[in-house]
């Protein structure tokens, strides 16, 4: 196994990680899941210390942007889905894992580590080591198919259309601006109006 092909061998660690954040089998789901990410930011770290965060204002602002227009596309067809009972059901169990968690602590975690670090770990990581043997848009694709894919065992449609679909978009704010800052404050700004600001439910 050469030093090249070290990146992609971790993508067993989401892989692993995910099913165990996502069944609570050693702790809740909001702890669980900022230490597994916490986990791929460092080992983004050990591949990668030297991750691009500069990016010229008009991307950042359309790192904002996106955040808002992704959150509104979700919104949209959430009002479209809600009365088949495979998507109002997706959904309702993705906020049972609010129930009896601090709204608050929520925000922080989404805030740091968990969104920063998944953007972090994917494009800073994955989506860059695609980038050496394959075109920016085939490496968008494969990496954001990996990333589909963790979610995959969840059998949840919803969670797997938002993970294909903000995959796309928070990878294409990377190949597009070569910066880790647009698809960070995308997410971010994404995951704080789900969860927090103005759920679906």
């Amino acid at each position: 196994m050469t030093n090249h092909s070290l990146p992609l061998v971790t993508l067993a660690l989401p892989f692993i990680l995910w099913p165990l954040v996502f069944l609570q089998v050693l702790t809740g789901f909001w702890v669980g899941m900022a230490s597994a990410t916490m986990i791929l930011l460092a080992t983004t770290l050990v591949f990668n210390r030297r991750l691009n965060l500069n990016a010229p204002r008009r991307w950042l602002f359309s790192g904002f942007v996106s955040g808002f227009l992704l959150y509104g596309l979700f919104f949209v067809g959430y009002q479209f889905t809600r009365n088949l009972e495979t998507f109002f059901g997706g959904v309702s169990s993705i906020y049972l894992l609010k129930t009896g968690i601090d709204t608050y602590l929520i925000a922080f975690l989404l805030i740091f580590p968990i969104a920063p670090a998944e953007e972090i770990y994917w494009r800073g990581l994955i989506q860059k080591h695609f980038m050496q043997f394959f075109s920016p848009a085939m490496s968008l694709i494969l990496s954001t198919v990996a990333y589909t894919l963790i979610h995959a065992f969840t059998l949840n449609p919803p969670l797997l259309v938002t993970a294909l679909i903000g995959g796309l978009v928070w990878g294409y704010l990377y190949n597009a601006s070569k910066s880790l800052s647009p698809g960070i404050i995308s997410h971010v700004i994404f995951d704080l109006l789900v969860f927090v600001v103005v759920p679906f439910t």
